[in-house]
């Protein structure tokens, strides 16, 4: 009997290691593409970019692509030089091109 209860015990280990192997190898792996595009007044083109930006990140098998808050309206903080050169200023040394 203790030898029984300790294969049983054993097998369960092996099934409950090799399930934790599954999850680990499914959830090790996740692809996030982050889309960062100029938008502007013209909707449509606005539109236009986030699709391509899309195709392109699902070309890199992203799984979850974020868009911009706001880039499928006509809102444009494009003229807004000041804002820019202080974002620009700031963030220079940690900007990385991942996706064309």
């Amino acid at each position: 009997m203790l030898i029984l209860s300790s294969t049983i015990h054993n097998l369960n280990i092996m099934i409950l290691a090799n399930i934790a192997k599954q999850v680990v190898r499914t959830m090790s792996t996740f692809r996030l593409a982050l889309v960062q595009l100029e938008v502007n007044e013209v909707k449509r083109k606005n539109v236009e970019r986030a699709v391509s930006y899309i195709s392109s990140a699902k070309e890199h098998n992203a799984d979850i692509i974020a868009l911009p808050e706001c880039f499928n309206s006509p809102y444009g903080i494009r003229n807004n030089l000041f804002f820019f050169s202080i974002i620009y200023y700031v963030c220079n040394n940690y900007i990385e091109k991942i996706v064309n």
